[in-house]
């Protein structure tokens, strides 16, 4: 079996699995504040690749639905064109 992870900043991981590509809570912000309605958090360093940059994924986890930029919709990513025809696998709290 052929494993591999690589990190590509806060929650998001690439995990490939015998070339089965999977993406964890994909965030691809630039560092700058963001504004919660109850918290304001900062984000000091960007992620360590582009989205361009990931390639083809086969399936995205979203862990959790408390973060606003899981899935970077606003930044006008591949992923925010492709990722909803994809295995979504989102675990709600």
């Amino acid at each position: 079996m052929s494993l591999s992870i690589t990190l590509i900043g806060g929650p998001t991981a690439l995990i490939e699995i015998d070339g089965f590509r999977l993406l964890t809570d994909p965030t691809f912000d630039q560092p700058g504040a963001y504004q919660l309605p109850h918290v304001k958090l900062e984000k000091l360093t960007g992620p360590a690749m582009s989205a361009r940059d990931v390639g083809a994924i086969d399936a995205v986890l979203l862990s959790h639905d408390q973060h606003s930029d899981d899935l970077p919709i606003r930044n006008h990513t591949p992923l925010s064109r492709g990722a909803f025809r994809l295995p979504l696998i989102h675990f709600k709290h």
